[in-house]
């Protein structure tokens, strides 16, 4: 992007106006007139290397049509390669606009400036739609335009009307005039050519005296208080960019006078880093003014807690301090260094390691120390958005905001919501855009946690309508009308004041659009009680597609009165979806605390605090019960239930203004498994990711046999897919049912638990049981039919590959084999990291074997005996058949130790076998004997793997298996072989002896005894799991979740070798993870 550029051949054009002397019936002014003649000093003094060519207009010449002509004839002037400046110091005003300009100006009203002629009879002031079209006439040879206003109305001379009433003023009375009666009839023919009214923006910066709803005041020397301000800055250093500029300017006006705070704009993609009045680049550091307070005796820092200022470090943050005239803030540069050691709301304290002059000013740079609040990712040039430097800059996948380009335009877009919340052509509006973004996010997070204020002894509350709520964290159902428009409600927002002494109390309002607003103030002795803001509540229109609203409602509490004004911003998100399309690490989500520190021993006299009431406004759908309910344009049903009721809604599960503590827990699921979080209104107009149902008001339970159902119809939702129902609980991500897959993208998802959790968010009593869940894909595997591979491990990899490249000549040339054998669950993949160490020796054990095999095959519909054969064959296809001295140590796990037992007993193969090692094999048989109970454990299974990496290998094949078990009543092949006292369990007990030596490890939960803190993560996952399934296990018999303990043990003992079994605390899927296990099993590999 191009940046303004002035060459040395480049002049200023000025037009300078001030009016002390109105005519009667307008108040007179004193400083106008000097303000006029001290800016015409500064300009020939200062820039004469730009050969000013300056026109004045004081008091009876600054007519209306004198201040057009001179913008006509002499600024006008100017090209590429000039400078602009309109200087106005005089009353500004406010009239009634045409109605022709209603639309795009709700309130009615022009900003004016009111000319020396404008009250006579039949004149007109100077509105700001007219100096909107006299600069975009200067602006047509592109040169570098500042316009410069100290009048009340300032803050929006040249731009979109604000109802404003400022000091320099004079109210127009009357009726409006019309269309016609605007320059030149400029509007009226705009409209009869193009049916519109369009107001012309161009590239420009406005400096203006004061905010909106404030007043422009003027000195006791006869002069304004912003002009003496401005023309003193620029005298001490003449190149200053504007965004320096007005940082100096603004803090010392608000040392003279606190109730004017400056106000800029930077207009039309106009650059705030370029320097006044030439346009030429800065190096964009970010400096501050530094100023002595006579009253604390200190030195201060215009950088506080509200800017992201924070002391959390051993040492205090860093700053470089320079002279008021530098402008090249390097080290060299520097005056000082200096050390803050207490950061305030607004400021902080400053030490600096040499001796300052209390009447000069310094200009601070912050060196380390700054509070990053928020991630950000850019895809344009970083050098072109200075204000990147107060986000951290992370990856994509990662980021709280991204900057992308798209087309012509530059957008910024909440990543987790999915919102565009700004599109802009020039990157100068969205590097503005992004700095009220800071804001927003430092007034989100502002906090004093040093406070000398007792938090509870302030109570802050909500009332809405009828009800009263409690708590800082509170959700409200708003019900909508027949054309789905949110129905309003009124609110109140109380205090009751519990501390002893008299306290200061303004409530700011923290938009989900990014608005700041202060809704109300109030001062309110101690012992009583005060509302403070009345007012109703509802969705804004840039909301109308969204389901929620999370609002933040903050107190500010202090000993002392604050002023806020100068951070209040309006609403700026358009709310605009992104896409339809998101990748899994787009989905992804970022969790982050904050600390705002303040030191009370370094004001004792001022003291404050923040409390913060999260309010969450969801919109009432329908109420689940005894008919279907129909949600997301059809793509939901929630089938009929007679014994359960409960209010649904649904809602996304991100939102920029929410912190939601559970997305860490999510963010690593999806991260470990790669899992990905439905949408579950893919068909809809909004593409707002509505990625989480809402039960409300429960009443009635749901289990295994009388599930709560919602039918789907989604396209996300592939062949290989199962969709998880899952909650946050605690701190573990849990599985509340399973799912169905129907055919043409239609599946049926099963809630069949609801765990009592405590959500934080305290209602009133007639609130019953709430709960929030989503629906996780997850890529399901099962093996093909007569699916049977043999591969040996190869750990020269950087990570453990499974492979049959040259397997027999592996076989071939090893001397000691381990092979390695899954159950019903997993594959071998979540073994072989045990194996590493038998092959590759460590500094404390040498390498026992020199080949590590792994057997995989279809573990739910093919039976174990034709398993056990297919493994047979593969063995001899590679030279393990008996006719040669090689012999396997086999490792099992679970259902693989059945099928080794029938290698060796039932099909003779007892001669390739060394010894046969099983954990966790069902010897006895299994009491899960029907679908659904194995299907609970299995769920479990699926509920561990959400909440460990350890787990992680499993998921897909639990998934698989529920697949398998939903498909039909009946259990698979495998399943039923493995039932207690079936044939095939039978037969195994009262087989011949095969004279190999068994070893079996065999887990009773109950031996588990960590060596760590009192319920650790295993633990707790140990004792909900038995909670779980524990219905299967009763009597107090011990089991190892999946299969009773002694039925892993039950071997025939008639045996020669005699079996070695052995107890270990361990869960099924756990044996080849829990360190007390592995080092088991490692001694009987050993031996």
């Amino acid at each position: 992007m191009d940046y303004e550029t002035l060459n040395t051949e480049g002049k200023l054009y000025a037009l300078l106006v001030g009016i002390n002397n109105y005519p009667v019936g307008v108040s007179p002014l004193q400083g106008c007139v000097n303000d006029v003649e001290e800016m015409n000093k500064l300009l020939n003094n200062s820039f004469q290397r730009l050969s000013p060519q300056i026109v004045s207009l004081t008091n009876e010449q600054a007519t209306r049509q004198n201040i057009i002509d001179a913008f006509r004839t002499h600024l006008c002037q100017a090209t590429i390669n000039d400078s602009v400046l309109f200087y106005y110091s005089g009353h500004g005003s406010r009239e009634n606009a045409p109605q022709e300009f209603w639309k795009e100006f709700p309130t009615h009203k022009n900003e004016t400036l009111v000319c020396y002629d404008s009250r006579l009879a039949g004149g007109f002031d100077l509105a700001d739609k007219e100096l909107a079209v006299l600069i975009s006439e200067v602006a047509k040879q592109n040169p570098h335009i500042v316009v410069c206003l100290d009048c009340c109305h300032a803050g929006s001379g040249t731009r979109d009307s604000i109802d404003l009433v400022r000091v320099k003023q004079v109210e127009k009375e009357g009726s409006r005039r019309g269309l016609e009666q605007y320059i030149d009839g400029f509007y009226s023919k705009q409209l009869q050519s193009t049916g519109k009214i369009d107001v012309p923006l161009s590239k420009h910066i406005l400096l203006a005296a004061c905010q909106e709803n404030e007043r422009a005041y003027e000195t006791s020397a006869n002069r304004g208080l912003f002009t003496l301000t401005l023309q003193n800055c620029l005298k001490d250093v003449q190149s200053l960019s504007y965004s320096d500029l007005f940082n100096r300017i603004a803090v010392y006006v608000r040392e003279k006078e606190s109730r004017q705070h400056p106000n800029v704009e930077f207009l039309g993609g106009f650059n705030p880093h370029v320097l006044f009045l030439t346009g030429t680049e800065t190096d964009r550091v970010d400096t501050f003014p530094i100023t002595y307070d006579s009253e604390s005796r200190s030195w201060r820092a215009q950088r506080g807690n509200i800017h992201g200022l924070a002391i959390e470090y051993n040492t205090p943050a860093t700053i470089w301090i320079f002279s008021s005239n530098t402008t090249s803030f390097t080290e060299k540069h520097l005056f000082t260094k200096g050390k803050i050691t207490g950061v305030q709301m607004l400021d902080s304290i400053v030490i600096p390691e040499a001796t300052l002059d209390n009447q000069q000013q310094y200009v601070g740079v912050l060196i380390d120390g700054n509070k990053k609040y928020a991630t950000i990712y850019s895809g344009v040039p970083i050098d072109d958005l200075s204000v990147l430097s107060e986000y951290l800059c992370v990856e994509k996948a990662f980021a709280d905001y991204w900057v992308l380009q798209s087309g012509n335009l530059v957008q910024v877009i909440h990543r987790t919501s999915q919102k565009i919340i700004i599109e802009k052509e020039h990157l100068f509006e969205i590097n503005q855009v992004l700095r009220d973004i800071v804001r927003w996010e430092n007034i989100k997070q502002l906090n004093n946690p040093k406070s000398r204020l007792r938090k509870e002894e302030i109570e802050f509350s909500l009332a809405v309508e009828e009800q009263s709520f409690v708590g800082d964290d509170i959700q409200l159902i708003l019900d909508q009308n027949e054309s789905g428009e949110v129905i309003p409600k009124h609110y109140t927002l109380s205090v009751a004041n519990n501390a002893k002494v008299e306290l200061y109390f303004k409530v700011i309002f923290v938009s989900p659009l990014y608005g700041i607003i202060e809704l109300g103030n109030s001062t309110i002795p101690a012992n009583e009680t005060g509302v403070i803001v009345e007012k109703r509540l509802g969705f804004y229109k840039e909301q109308y597609a969204d389901n929620e609203s999370n609002c933040l409602f903050k107190l500010i509490v202090s000993t002392k009165e604050i002023d806020l004004s100068f951070f209040i911003q309006e609403n700026f998100s358009i709310n605009k979806d992104y896409s339809q399309t998101k990748s899994i690490e787009d989905s992804q989500i970022r969790s982050g605390k904050f600390l705002d520190e303040f030191d009370p021993e370094t004001n004792p006299s001022f003291d404050w605090m923040a409390k913060d009431l999260k309010l969450r406004l969801v919109k009432n759908n329908a109420t689940i019960g005894k008919e279907d309910i129909v949600l997301a344009d059809g793509s939901l049903i929630f089938k009929a239930h007679q014994s359960f009721q409960a209010k649904v809604s649904l809602s996304s599960l991100y939102h920029p203004s929410r912190e939601i503590g559970n997305e860490s827990l999510l963010k690593s699921s999806i991260t470990i498994n790669s899992l990905a979080i439905l949408n579950l209104s893919p068909q809809s107009k909004s593409v707002e990711q509505k990625q989480q149902i809402e039960l409300e008001e429960i009443e009635g339970e749901v289990n295994a046999d009388n599930p709560l159902i919602l039918a789907i119809q989604n396209q996300e939702i592939l062949p290989n897919e199962i969709v998880l129902p899952v909650m946050v609980n605690g701190d573990q991500v849990v599985v509340i049912g399973s799912s169905k897959a129907l055919g043409n993208n239609e599946s049926e998802v099963y809630i069949e638990r609801l765990p009592e959790i405590n959500t934080g968010e305290k209602r009133t009593k007639s609130l019953g049981r709430a709960i929030k869940f989503c629906l996780m894909k997850l890529v399901f595997k099962t093996a093909p039919e007569s699916y049977f591979a043999l591969n040996w491990v190869d750990y020269e990899q950087t990570k453990p590959v499974r492979t049959n490249l040259n397997l027999s000549q592996k076989i071939t040339e090893a001397k000691n084999i381990v092979l390695f054998i899954h159950g019903i669950i997993g594959d071998t993949e979540g073994m072989i990291p045990f194996a590493q160490r038998l092959v590759k020796p460590t500094e404390d054990s040498k390498a026992k074997y020199d080949l590590v095999l792994t057997f995989d095959y279809e573990c739910l519909n093919t039976p174990i005996e034709k398993i056990a054969e297919n493994l047979a064959i593969v063995l001899s296809e590679h030279g393990i058949d008996g006719n040669t001295d090689k012999k396997l140590t086999i490792v099992t796990h679970s259902m693989g130790g059945l099928v080794s037992r029938v290698l060796i007993e039932k099909l003779g193969k007892a001669s390739l076998v060394k010894k046969l090692i099983m954990a966790g094999t069902p010897n006895g048989g299994s009491l899960f004997g029907n679908a659904p109970s194995y299907i609970s454990m299995t769920t479990d299974v699926l509920t561990l793997g959400l909440s460990s990496a350890l787990v992680a290998p499993y998921l897909a094949w639990a998934g698989g298996l529920i697949v398998a078990l939903k498909k039909s009543s009946m259990l698979t092949v495998t399943l039923e072989q493995m039932k207690r006292n079936s044939d095939l369990i039978n037969s195994l007990y009262i087989q011949n002896d095969p004279h190999v030596p068994y070893y079996i490890l065999a887990g009773n939960i109950d031996l588990y005894n960590p060596n760590s803190e009192e319920d650790s993560w295993f633990d707790k996952l140990c004792k909900r799991l038995v909670l779980g399934v524990g219905n299967l296990f009763h009597e107090g018999k011990q089991h190892d979740i999946a299969v009773y303990t002694k039925d892993i043990m039950k071997v025939n003992s008639n045996r020669q070798p005699q079996v070695t079994s052995q107890e270990v605390g361990c869960p099924h899927i756990f044996y080849f993870d829990e360190p007390q296990s592995k080092e088991i099993l490692y001694q009987w590999l050993e031996v």
